[in-house]
């Protein structure tokens, strides 16, 4: 018994191309969202470890520099200059989006501390429903003062 090839009239190719055409057009929403979700994870983790090392950067000057009640205005400035250079380096730092508290207390033992509150509003780049437009970022740093 011999066997008879039967042969289309369309090319395989073409056949094949146009469901690889389908399949792309039903994959790539996915891909490009992951993607993103990606590159906003990234952003996020980037903000988060500059925003910890801008609060312990000026929880450090703070504690570093003597400050009197004739000099406090300006040890508080330069708490806040101290955490913004350290931010500044941040792709897409925004300087309207930081926010920088600084409290003198006094721990059990008498000594002094200073802590330092870092707020930043990180803006991711997907956002639609159901996902928020910001997210707001804290930290703080607490170091005593070297008197």
């Amino acid at each position: 018994m011999k066997r008879q090839l039967v042969q289309s009239k369309q090319p395989v190719h073409s056949v094949r191309g146009g469901a690889a055409v389908v399949e792309l057009a039903i994959v790539l929403p996915f891909v490009v969202v992951v993607v993103f979700g990606c590159v906003d994870f990234g952003q996020f983790g980037s903000v988060w470890v500059a925003l910890t090392n801008a609060a312990r950067t000026g929880a450090e000057y703070g504690a570093n520099h003597r400050v009197t009640p004739a000099t406090q205005d300006q040890w508080e400035a330069d708490i806040r200059a101290a955490a913004i250079e350290e931010m500044a380096e941040t792709p897409g730092f925004d300087i309207e989006a930081l926010q920088i508290a600084i409290e003198v207390s006094v721990d059990p033992a008498g000594g002094q501390r200073v802590s330092v509150d870092a707020g930043y509003e990180f803006k991711p780049v997907i956002s639609s429903n159901g996902l928020p437009e910001t997210i707001q970022l804290n930290r703080q740093s607490t170091m005593k003062l070297q008197l």
